[in-house]
């Protein structure tokens, strides 16, 4: 899979949180909403020990699934880690649970959660399933 164009604020997570927010909004997720049924928060860091540049919420609890730029009002987990490890972790380059013993996402939730938190695949669907008439949300 190609790598994500950086969106207008620089970081290449914003365009996979774009495709991850297009996946769910054409139904892609009304399959995991059962089996993940959590909801979930990343924070982005510009580099390891800096500020965070962006926060998205992905929700796999409630209807059909949604991902939405900003802060959530309740999560299962978040997920803290860089720009580029996240980047790394959703092309596959990474694997979720190494970047985690590694020190390189740091997860916060309760230890039910934590266990099944751990993403095993985080890839966006493929540019080719874009619909050209959904914009990423505002928030």
């Amino acid at each position: 899979a190609p790598a994500a164009a950086p969106a207008a604020g620089g970081l290449k997570s914003e365009g996979i949180f774009h495709m991850m927010e297009v996946f769910l909004k054409q139904g892609g997720g009304k399959d995991l909403v059962p089996k993940v049924a959590s909801i979930f928060g990343f924070e982005i860091l510009d580099k390891k020990g800096g500020k965070v540049q962006g926060i998205w919420e992905i929700d796999l609890k409630n209807g059909g699934g949604a991902c939405r730029k900003g802060k959530p009002e309740k999560v299962d987990a978040t997920f803290t880690m860089t720009d580029a490890d996240f980047e790394a972790v959703c092309l596959g380059k990474l694997q979720p649970q190494m970047a985690f013993m590694k020190g390189q996402m740091k997860i916060k939730a309760t230890w039910r959660r934590r266990r099944s938190s751990l993403p095993t695949s985080s890839r966006p669907p493929p540019p080719r399933t874009w619909p050209s008439t959904v914009e990423p949300s505002s928030e």
